[in-house]
């Protein structure tokens, strides 16, 4: 009498989308900074309630959106890092913009920081949209065996620097 066999098939891994992330790290950054510019920057500021907290949730939600793909992709650590830099980015902002204040705008210097802070902010925001796709094409690799490492290589012997590429699969 036939016995069944004991191996059992490999677990079946659904892959994630590399629109998806991108998708979702877009729309995490553009819904907060369209919030935070609709209702933050209006005339008449603090008169309306509702429109004021959508201006702080915008606010406090724009170093988020951007890591929102790298969430999705699970490189948590990568979406925290683009946050992190986010956070200071905007601290510096509105540090310096209220040392401008402070000094009715005569801290040409307060003012430079304020705009490389606010720099740092979109160009990382930028960067985290792009890498999304990456951080998915990482989390697929794992995911379904194949591995792929990439490591310098410097060879005292014949005194010249490399790369070494390893696949597994």
């Amino acid at each position: 009498m036939a016995q069944e066999s004991q191996d059992q098939a490999p677990p079946v891994v659904k892959l994630k989308s590399e629109k998806k992330a991108t998708t979702l790290s877009l729309v995490g950054t553009l819904v907060p900074w369209a919030l935070f510019l609709t209702f933050g920057l209006r005339e008449g500021h603090g008169d309306e309630g509702a429109e004021d907290v959508l201006a702080l949730l915008g606010f406090f939600a724009i170093p988020v959106g951007p890591s929102l793909g790298h969430f999705y992709a699970g490189a948590t650590g990568r979406g925290l890092a683009g946050m992190g830099i986010r956070l200071v980015g905007l601290a510096a902002a509105i540090a310096c913009g209220f040392a401008v204040d402070y000094n009715d705008g005569n801290s040409s210097l307060a003012f430079g920081l304020a705009v490389a802070g606010l720099g740092v902010t979109v160009v990382s925001s930028i960067l985290d949209i792009t890498r999304a796709k990456r951080s998915v094409q990482k989390y697929n690799l794992r995911a379904s065996g194949k591995q792929m490492a990439v490591t310098p290589v410097v060879s005292l012997k014949t005194r010249t620097v490399g790369l070494q590429v390893q696949i597994s699969f």
